[in-house]
């Protein structure tokens, strides 16, 4: 009887013993899944000397906990730590000079050994408990950050930039904004879209348009604009654009819709062009003007109106993550109102532009219009074609 007593406590000790060692494993089995990101660099610090003021955040993006015990940074050991969901983890050259410094801060603060190279930059590489590479920054002085008492922070779309607070902001959210840049140039490029909606042509809905950006260009007035020309299965409509390098806008001209080739609906002049994208772009910017329109619309009986009226102009922005079939991205939401007088009654035509960043400027993955509120049109992005220059 005692031996059969002992053999149940020994069973119940070895049980007992392999579940904590389960219990201890997990850790490591959430962060291989772990979504940790380099998240701020403080490359060429001006206060101080690089030995004692360099540093790297982390930020865990994940769901869970993630136990980064075990991990490296540049293959150099990273010591025991759980980072919880949206924690950071301030990686330090020398734990005691950012310390002094920065003071006493809301996350745990890591010794690390730290070479960070100033000019022209380096690459920082991330690894987990097994060798596996989590993340990697390459970062280039160009960026910013580079001994002006900043440093580099990624962006919600990210990018990376200047941090707008001195000294960064270890421990706690970025400062840099979504900001998307003016450009003075655009590469030429063919978007391949889904229609998802089309009042004016409801048979050309669940087929695909193309449209070529900066592929062509047309004069007005003498002076020559860019060209954006969409094309359906059923008609087309061709906006003429330019840029204003020293104000950073981009304007519009004109806008011309086809049903046919060779049969115009739409045929307006804007004198002066309007803004259309006022840059630089940031969420909850806003801007208005007027313009004088002219031209000519047709009606749903076919007959022609002239148009000859002040046209308001009102833009502003929006941030949105929006899924389309090329993707999911992090946007700006560009809404500009036209509102003028159509026989005698005002209308306001309704533009939406999701724009997402890029390497060569930005995407524009979503686009929608409105009629006086109705909405006229909607294309996804499927397809992007970047053409010879």
């Amino acid at each position: 009887m005692k031996d059969e007593i002992d053999n149940i406590v020994k069973t119940a000790v070895i049980v007992m013993m392999a579940i904590l060692v389960l219990m201890a494993m997990l850790p490591a089995m959430v962060s291989a899944q772990g979504d940790v990101k380099i998240n701020e660099i403080m490359y060429n610090p001006s206060t101080g000397d690089d030995s004692d003021m360099e540093w790297i955040e982390l930020y865990n993006n994940d769901v869970e906990a993630v136990n980064i015990s075990g991990w490296t940074i540049d293959n150099n050991p990273i010591s025991d730590n759980v980072m919880q969901p949206e924690d950071y983890v301030v990686l330090a050259r020398n734990k005691t000079a950012f310390d002094a410094y920065y003071g006493a801060l809301p996350c745990t603060v890591i010794d690390v050994t730290l070479e960070l190279v100033n000019n022209p930059g380096d690459t920082i590489v991330l690894s987990n408990s097994t060798g596996a590479e989590v993340d990697n920054v390459t970062y280039n002085a160009s960026w910013g950050a580079d001994g002006n008492g900043k440093t580099l922070e990624r962006n919600v779309a990210g990018w990376w930039g200047d941090s707008l607070a001195d000294g960064g902001t270890p421990c706690e959210r970025n400062s840099v904004k979504f900001v998307i840049p003016f450009s003075s140039w655009g590469p030429p490029m063919i978007y391949t879209w889904n229609i998802t909606a089309d009042a004016m042509n409801p048979e050309n809905v669940g087929k695909n348009a193309t449209t070529e950006i900066y592929t062509a260009t047309g004069v007005i007035d003498n002076e020559t604009y860019y060209v954006i020309n969409t094309i359906k299965p059923t008609g087309s409509t061709k906006l003429y654009v330019s840029k204003d390098d020293v104000n950073e806008d981009d304007l519009r001209k004109r806008v011309v819709t086809e049903m046919e080739p060779g049969v115009e609906i739409v045929n307006l002049t804007f004198d002066p062009a309007f803004v259309n994208w006022d840059f630089p772009l940031r969420n909850g910017k806003t801007w208005n003007g007027t313009t004088d329109v002219t031209g000519m619309l047709v009606n749903e009986t076919g007959s022609e109106i002239p148009i000859n009226s002040t046209a308001v102009v009102s833009g502003k922005i929006i941030a949105e993550v929006v899924k389309v079939p090329l993707g999911t991205y992090p946007c700006l939401v560009i809404e500009t109102n036209i509102s003028y007088e159509v026989a005698g009654q005002q209308t306001s035509y309704l533009e939406k532009s999701w724009i997402s960043p890029t390497d060569n400027g930005y995407l524009t993955p979503k686009y929608q219009s409105y009629v006086n509120g109705a909405p006229v049109e909607e294309l996804e992005l499927i397809a992007v074609n970047v053409t010879a220059s």
